[in-house]
């Protein structure tokens, strides 16, 4: 049985979770806000079957990728190789892979935002 709740940050962690390697499935950006959604993540040491981050009063974008607004998604598939999530900065680097042309590359990201959320299924 899943259950879906949205645990109060200040009771995580958030040096616990383990991105790397874990499948992003949708990266979006609606208003100032953005919404990342991930497979396949730990929480200290423990599976987590989905992850939603959401990022709100987002302040900047930075990338070395192209911007397709409002879908980030630079391909269909996305390994997250790196992730750091502090309080108002989230960096974080993508393996995209464009299985339509067989291709394989990279983007950096790092956003600042005011606040966010993780919801956990």
């Amino acid at each position: 049985m899943n259950h879906t709740y949205t645990p109060r940050i200040n009771m995580l962690d958030t040096s616990k979770f383990d991105f790397h390697e874990s499948t992003i499935v949708e990266f979006q950006k609606h208003s100032n806000t953005i919404k990342m959604v991930f497979e396949q993540v730990s929480y200290d040491n423990h599976p987590l079957e989905r992850v939603t981050l959401i990022l709100n009063n987002v302040s900047s974008v930075d990338t070395d990728a192209k911007k397709n607004q409002p879908d980030l998604m630079a391909a269909e598939d996305g390994e997250i190789l790196f992730l750091d999530l502090e309080e108002h900065t989230c960096e974080f680097v993508i393996e995209w892979n464009d299985f339509l042309h067989k291709l394989r590359f990279h983007h950096k990201y790092i956003i600042n935002f005011s606040n966010f959320s993780i919801v956990i299924k």
